[in-house]
């Protein structure tokens, strides 16, 4: 068996600046994902966690520590079990693995696996937020949490269809609150307006709102404001009795 990838890589090679994933079908017959890297190939599974693992016999370190703490006995002076540092670098690095394969499903436009994937690595971080020793231990998925909150938007946001504006800014408004949300559980609320993805939301909603279909009552309101102010008072007569008009019904 030859070890050496330089032929493989030699006809798949890394673009800077770009994102190349492939699906593959692998030798026992289930699908694979590969992501073209600077220094080689990363190669996930598709299902279950990225690595293909099970821990402790369950589908992830998320599943299997969550079904633990159920028995765990809470330490003296506290109300809720605790993780040890161990089992909370487990879940970090899980974490990493699901934040690798979100966008390599995004960039494959499976929207409903990268939106999986985003939700996954949430939940490990309300986990960490609420079991960790300590606050700062819970940090660590902390650089990768507003990621994949503005991921899971646009997946979320790209199973609909363009012209459901409504949908998309629901979409939009509820990363904007979770972003808040995840400041304001570790004290520093003021991090929620200064961070990329924050902006990033604010200029995808203003996007949004300014190319959404006006309904029929707006435009009229919009022509008759324009009317008045170019002193067109015919026309804005005319409108004016076709407010009225909708209005009646």
């Amino acid at each position: 068996m030859h070890r050496d990838l330089s032929r493989m890589l030699d006809a798949w090679p890394f673009t800077p600046g770009t994102v190349s994933v492939r699906r593959i079908k692998a030798r026992d017959g289930s699908n694979r994902l590969q992501v073209r890297v600077d220094l080689g190939v990363l190669q996930m599974h598709e299902a279950g966690r990225p690595d293909g693992k099970k821990p402790l016999g369950y589908p992830s370190w998320f599943h299997a520590l969550t079904e633990l703490l159920q028995s765990r006995v809470e330490p003296k002076g506290s109300n809720v079990p605790v993780l040890s540092l161990e089992e909370c670098a487990r879940l970090h690095q899980e974490s990493l693995q699901f934040n690798h394969r979100s966008f390599a499903f995004f960039h494959l436009k499976a929207m409903k696996e990268a939106a999986a994937d985003c939700r996954h690595n949430l939940a490990i971080f309300d986990l960490l937020h609420v079991h960790a020793p300590a606050p700062e231990v819970a940090w660590t998925i902390l650089q990768i949490a507003p990621q994949q909150i503005l991921l899971l938007a646009k997946a979320s946001a790209a199973s609909l269809r363009p012209s459901n504006h409504d949908g998309i800014l629901a979409a939009i408004d509820e990363a904007s609150s979770n972003l808040a949300s995840l400041f304001q559980r570790i004290g520093r609320p003021e991090w929620a307006g200064a961070c990329h993805e924050a902006a990033a939301l604010k200029q995808w909603r203003d996007h949004v709102v300014a190319n959404r279909p006006l309904p029929e009552s707006e435009k009229l309101d919009r022509q008759l404001a324009d009317a008045i102010q170019r002193e067109d008072y015919e026309a804005a007569a005319r409108l004016r009795d076709q407010i009225r008009r909708s209005k009646e019904g």
